[in-house]
């Protein structure tokens, strides 16, 4: 189960203020089962964008954001190829947009983020998430809920979640290669920052100085009520 909380628009005008053109996608998973993210959000959401000068190309809505990739390879697609192929709704010419509006979770973001050149920046703020293990298949942690979402500040990449020391401001002394010194399979999360930030022409970023987390809307255990 996920539960997210959309930004205020306030929040998402100051995200997308280098941005004119902007893709919409909701998500028909977990967060929109929970009533966010959902096609009527997407509705909401764009004519909102649209009353503060922001020209919405595309709308539409992913079955699971997060599931992207798993049983096709994308890597080589381009991002109007992608869009085509994980959104059956999509039936226009136009996808000459500058940033995805994602209203999925953390995760579905930051999956996104992995197949898009482009900016992939989150509606949402997440607070929590669970799932319950039926197999033995393993998953990655791409998100911790923290409630403060800075997907777009980093590249669609977490470092809370995706770093073992959960970093804010930059690595740590222990890259080897560009893998992690806790875990030498594992590459580093703020390697993949500074290379997606720059491949993104947002390597000014990297030097944003992140204040410590609050940590106080995701401190465990957590009770929700929905």
């Amino acid at each position: 189960m996920i539960i997210a909380k959309t930004k205020s628009m306030e929040e998402i005008e100051d995200m997308l203020k280098d941005y004119s053109r902007i893709a919409v996608i909701g998500c028909g998973g977990c967060v929109s089962f929970y009533r966010v993210g959902s096609a009527k959000e997407v509705e909401e959401v764009s004519k909102n964008l649209e009353k503060i000068g922001k020209k919405v190309v595309y709308k539409g809505m992913i079955a699971r954001q997060c599931y992207i990739g798993t049983e096709d390879e994308l890597g080589s697609l381009s991002d109007e190829e992608i869009l085509k192929k994980v959104s059956r709704a999509i039936g226009k010419a136009e996808y000459d947009f500058e940033a995805i509006l994602s209203l999925a979770c953390g995760v579905g973001v930051q999956n996104m983020s992995r197949f898009l050149s482009k900016p992939v920046l989150p509606a949402q703020n997440t607070f929590f998430m669970g799932i319950k293990n039926m197999d033995e298949n393993k998953y990655n942690e791409f998100c911790i809920g923290c409630g403060n979402c800075i997907l777009h500040l980093t590249a669609g990449i977490c470092p809370l979640a995706r770093c073992p020391k959960s970093l804010l401001n930059g690595s740590c002394g222990g890259i080897f290669k560009g893998k992690c010194e806790v875990d030498r399979e594992r590459d580093c999360a703020w390697v993949l920052i500074y290379n997606r930030l720059k491949a993104m022409g947002k390597l000014d970023n990297i030097r944003r100085i992140f204040e410590p987390k609050d940590f106080s809307k995701a401190s465990h255990t957590r009770r929700i009520d929905i």
